[in-house]
């Protein structure tokens, strides 16, 4: 971050933080209290699962409020329309990856996404 950094971009930095440590702290809670590996010791799940869990959250909100500040500098809202259908296409997962990272739903949907060869059936 440079000495000159404005309020605007450090409110921006300081919310992501924040949001992003919220975010983490309910994944820990989703494996915390939920069914699996009920029978194992506490500090073991918390070490296979609810850290695991943390970090993922943390990363991909975080990482949906970088994607939204590309979107933001992007200029589409100041009403600059996309020249070509590649930035077209670049602006729309833009938006769809910070609205799913912001919201944690981004861990729901990678754990979904089945690539060809991979070994799924």
């Amino acid at each position: 971050m440079t000495p000159n950094a404005s309020p605007s971009v450090i409110a921006y930095i300081a919310i992501a933080v924040i949001f992003s440590l919220y975010q983490a702290y309910r994944g820990f809670m989703f494996q915390r209290l939920g069914q699996f590996l009920e029978d194992q010791p506490v500090a073991r799940r918390i070490v296979l699962l609810c850290l695991a869990d943390a970090l993922t959250y943390f990363i991909c909100t975080l990482s949906g409020f970088v994607a939204l500040w590309f979107f933001l500098q992007s200029g589409i809202t100041g009403a600059r329309i996309p020249t070509t259908a590649g930035e077209a296409t670049w602006l729309i997962f833009l938006a769809v990856y910070s609205l799913l990272g912001i919201t944690g739903k981004l861990p729901e949907v990678l754990s979904r996404i089945h690539l060809p060869g991979a070994g799924h059936n």
